[in-house]
């Protein structure tokens, strides 16, 4: 991996815009400028374009936070020009290159579907949950009841990757500290059903961490409430966040749905 001189990589971050109005030439450019920071040490399946979805350049953070914010910023203006160009760099198999996709497909609306179709066509967690994050700002501007619906049945789906994704748009919201998204969050987890196998999805873990990482106070006190309420549908879930509890709330809400 060649050392990184921040001015010179300003400098082939910037260049990326002249190539702007041809995309294929900019996804050539940008595969050449990611194959030359590449940790030859680590790489892991590359082999070009065409190599497997696993595939990682492992090119050091700065890189990526260069090509990504020159990117962003050049396409921004025209958003068909963006969409066509971020199309073009999903079809490279590799984690830096979709990630890229991701950036550079933005959260207008009309991206929705193509969020829902890539997030099909990958396993790779890190870019599942890069579409989430985008999903999740895009819900953002619709009611609750969207957000609940689109959640709801992916996480009814046969699809794994459309589980993922469902549970790390509800960890995006979980994250969000501009609104309180419990309510919604609570009403998901209880609607759709509760099913064994979720447990062992990795966004199902990192999701009741989430939830009880920030303000554990909060959302123990939410389900207390809900549980009074006559709210037993809540049990199942407050039994999978009891270990990431700390000990007050743990015991506290263990005692109630244990009666």
């Amino acid at each position: 991996m060649p050392a990184i001189h921040p001015d010179r990589l300003k400098r082939e971050a910037e260049e990326l815009q002249g190539l702007i109005e041809n995309p294929r030439n900019l996804r050539w450019r940008v595969v050449e400028l990611l194959e030359f920071y590449a940790d030859r040490t680590k790489r892991h399946g590359v082999k070009g374009k065409l190599a497997d979805a696993t595939s990682r350049y492992r090119v050091p953070t700065p890189v990526m936070q260069a090509l990504r914010s020159s990117l962003t910023r050049h396409t921004q203006p025209n958003p068909r020009q963006a969409h066509e160009i971020a199309q073009l760099f999903w079809e490279v198999r590799t984690q830096e290159v979709r990630l890229l996709a991701v950036a550079v497909l933005g959260n207008a609306e009309e991206s929705f579907e193509t969020i829902q179709m890539w997030a099909r066509s990958t396993r790779d967690p890190i870019i599942v949950q890069s579409l989430a994050n985008l999903a999740h700002q895009s819900l953002k501007t619709h009611a609750g009841d969207v957000l609940q619906d689109r959640v709801s049945r992916w996480l009814l789906s046969r699809s794994d990757s459309l589980q993922q994704l469902a549970f790390f748009i509800l960890l995006a919201a979980a994250e969000d500290k501009s609104e309180d998204h419990l309510p919604i969050i609570f009403e998901i987890l209880t609607s759709v059903g509760f099913r064994r196998q979720l447990i062992s999805r990795p966004g199902y873990s990192a999701l009741l961490e989430s939830l009880t990482k920030e303000n554990p106070a909060e959302t123990a006190g939410y389900l207390l409430v809900g549980l009074k309420r006559g709210r037993a549908n809540l049990s199942p879930v407050i039994r999978d966040l009891l270990p990431f509890f700390p000990a007050s709330q743990r015991d506290r809400l263990d005692g109630v749905i244990s009666r």
